[in-house]
């Protein structure tokens, strides 16, 4: 899936909240994901503190442009309530990962599929929180530093190695190639910050795309999927793939 992130780039506004994620909704990726924090959080970044109502009106205005609908949540207290409005699937970030009560609170309250960002920690660490979370759990290769030579798309590969489950790629590099550059690893799944188009101070800024391109970025990522293949070598004769060489 491309699955489409807008984190806290709604600026702490329902209205460009709501016109946000309208906007990623007319674009032909599969998911979107709004985040929700801890209550720490909140309290020191209080303009990013919206109610209970804006995640409401959000997802089902996702819901019925036919999209799924992901929940990145570091908070539990209010699982309840999202686990009301029935999302797809939740995130873990990375910087929960090590935080096994939360893990295994997350894996029992919720029936949702769990997406669970590696972030910068081991194949240890990273294989404790899979062990606690279970079989029905996707990583999330991701690099928290925005520079290409921290990126190590190769992991995608070793992380399928090693764990034997479905590994996804986020993307955190300001050079967007890199989100390209992904696709031969094939991962299951993309994740992508986007952001208005306005110039601002966005949290997700430098690695986000403006929302006035995500649908032709979406289309390259959709293009150059097509040009990966199977790995087998055929003889193709006029554009008709025939027998294998």
């Amino acid at each position: 899936m491309k699955i489409i992130e807008i984190g806290h780039n709604h600026m702490g506004s329902i209205e460009k909240g709501i016109d946000l994620i309208g906007k990623i909704c007319e674009t032909s990726c599969d998911a979107v994901t709004i985040q929700f924090r801890e209550q720490s959080f909140y309290e020191n970044n209080s303009n990013f503190d919206l109610p209970y109502y804006f995640y409401h009106v959000v997802i089902d205005k996702i819901k019925k442009s036919g999209k799924k609908v992901g929940v990145a949540l570091s908070n539990l207290k209010i699982i309840d309530f999202f686990n009301n409005q029935t999302p797809d699937f939740y995130k873990i970030l990375s910087k929960d990962l090590e935080d096994h009560e939360f893990l295994s609170k997350i894996s029992n309250y919720s029936k949702s599929k769990l997406y669970l960002s590696t972030g910068m920690s081991s194949y240890d660490k990273s294989e404790e929180a899979l062990n606690t979370l279970g079989s029905n759990t996707t990583l999330i290769h991701t690099s928290m530093s925005d520079e290409l030579a921290d990126v190590n798309l190769k992991a995608i590969q070793g992380m399928r190695e090693r764990f034997g489950v479905d590994i996804a790629y986020g993307n955190h590099c300001k050079n967007l190639n890199a989100v390209y550059a992904a696709l031969s690893f094939k991962p299951t799944d993309v994740f992508l910050y986007t952001k208005g188009q306005e110039t601002l101070d966005y949290p997700d800024n430098d690695h986000a795309v403006s929302i006035n391109q995500l649908e032709i970025f979406l289309e390259n990522i959709e293009q150059i999927e097509k040009t990966i293949g199977d790995g087998v070598k055929y003889k193709i004769t006029k554009g008709i793939k025939g027998q294998k060489w």
